[in-house]
């Protein structure tokens, strides 16, 4: 049976276009679609990204926008899930929220315990997490037109990687910053081009070519995800 790989997160995981008037990346460029490409028939890459998504807030007039709250509702209806690419944050730094980087750290932790635990009671086993810290934004962000971006917005996302490394590695769950391979484009602050969507692709591809290989044999999950 392929192995299911969930990609859940906001517009850099939908493939949003800078200034694309809501227009998104063909398969060939966003990068989930680059990574099931790369990772071949023995893998179905589901994408989970939404525009605007957050860990576990949201304005009163979008809750849609809420990740903790769909969580389980998207867990459930892609099962079984082996793995899940978590990529969020970025959405919780907006003026509107005036998060620092604690809240939002807490809001992944949410998310890794709730997904563990949720599916080890579906699915009789918790999938494989990797937690990828997002770009941080760039000074172009506070000028990006209806997007909600500050100074305090750009400075608390440049704190994400070294929060996130912290939380994956008390978790014991893979990790990568996204920062060590990509920038967001100065188109808009905020969102990956084309060239940045190839490299995240091919960072994450390493990543779990070098999980697959067996450097991660103490993971009690290895064994399972790699059967044939």
């Amino acid at each position: 049976m392929k192995k299911r790989i969930l990609c859940f997160g906001d517009s850099n995981t939908y493939g949003y276009i800078a200034r694309g008037n809501g227009r998104r990346y063909g398969e060939n460029i966003r990068w989930p679609s680059r990574l099931a490409k790369m990772l071949g028939g023995d893998y179905t890459v589901i994408e989970e990204g939404l525009p605007g998504r957050t860990t576990d807030t949201a304005l009163s007039q979008e809750p849609w926008k809420n990740g903790l709250s769909v969580l389980k509702s998207v867990l459930s209806s892609h099962r079984p899930v082996d793995m899940m690419i978590l990529m969020l944050g970025t959405n919780d730094l907006k003026a509107s929220f005036h998060r620092e980087a604690e809240p939002v750290d807490t809001g992944i932790r949410t998310i890794i315990d709730d997904t563990k635990s949720f599916m080890l009671e579906k699915q009789n086993y918790s999938p494989v997490i990797l937690l990828i810290a997002p770009a941080p934004l760039s000074d172009a962000a506070m000028s990006a037109d209806v997007m909600d971006f500050d100074e305090h917005s750009v400075a608390v996302s440049r704190q994400l990687g070294s929060s996130f490394r912290r939380t994956a590695e008390e978790k014991n769950i893979l990790f990568l910053d996204a920062a060590d391979y990509v920038k967001v484009s100065e188109t808009d602050g905020i969102h990956l081009d084309a060239d940045n969507h190839v490299l995240l692709a091919n960072a994450i591809y390493t990543v779990l070519c070098d999980w697959f290989s067996g450097h991660s044999e103490t993971d009690p999950n290895h064994a399972r995800f790699i059967e044939e």
